[in-house]
């Protein structure tokens, strides 16, 4: 960051690797989960590299959409709201902010909302020329998920699962 502090793209990796090593202690790849301020310190500094690239680059909404996935892997759903929906306003017809609001959605409860996001994903596959299999069969999967949920009646939050990177 010394060599180019004015760089988004290197902000947005940073969020990235402290993102992903949030992942690894929160789920416990290989040695098992790390301590609760282990995962808050990873959190934090994925946040603050988010927030730092939103700063350099204001338009850019992926990563406002990938602060929000940290948010809501701490469980702090009401501030990764408006982030999302900023990440939507800018590129409403993308299905990756599309998808990952879904699972946003589902994750605090909303299933209506999420089947709608999910549906809204798989209609934005349909009339694309790129061929994009990984995120159409998550889409479905997860339209399925929430409308199995839907029927059975109200469900809190959606039930704890590997975390898919292609989603979040």
């Amino acid at each position: 960051n010394q060599w180019d502090p004015r760089s988004p793209e290197l902000a947005g990796l940073l969020g990235d690797a402290y993102r992903m090593k949030l992942i690894e202690a929160q789920f416990g790849a290989g040695k098992g989960k790390a301590s609760a301020e282990e995962i808050r310190r990873l959190g934090d500094r994925a946040i603050f590299w988010y927030a730092e690239g939103e700063k350099r680059s204001p338009k850019d909404d992926t990563l406002y959409i990938r602060r929000a996935t940290v948010l809501d892997l701490q469980g702090k759903f009401d501030e990764a709201e408006p982030l999302y929906q900023r990440g939507l306003q800018m590129r409403p017809h993308a299905k990756y902010p599309n998808l990952t609001y879904g699972n946003h959605l589902a994750r605090r409860g909303d299933l209506e909302g999420a089947q709608k996001a999910f549906e809204k994903v798989l209609s934005l596959q349909k009339g694309s020329d790129i061929n994009d299999p990984e995120t159409l069969a998550e889409a479905q999967k997860m339209l399925d998920w929430v409308k199995e949920r839907i029927a059975g009646g109200p469900v809190k939050r959606q039930p704890s699962r590997p975390f898919n990177p292609l989603e979040d």
